[in-house]
């Protein structure tokens, strides 16, 4: 397991991390996001496993998309 300590960002609340292909990153006790891969130009792919009662919607944030 990784020890480092996340950069702070400027928004309360939000995580920014780096993670390769095939690492993840466990929220609570259910919820696993994964890293399947990354792609300059369309951008990760993730898996994210999570309990059927919680709710996982798309958005897009035009601060983002850098």
């Amino acid at each position: 397991m990784e020890t480092r300590r996340p950069k702070k960002t400027k928004n309360n609340g939000s995580l920014v991390i780096t993670r390769l292909p095939g690492r993840s990153v466990k929220i609570g006790d259910d919820i696993t996001i994964t890293v399947l891969d990354t792609n300059r130009q369309t951008g990760a792919r993730l898996r994210i496993s999570a309990p059927l009662n919680i709710n996982i919607e798309r958005f897009f944030e035009s601060g983002m998309n850098q």
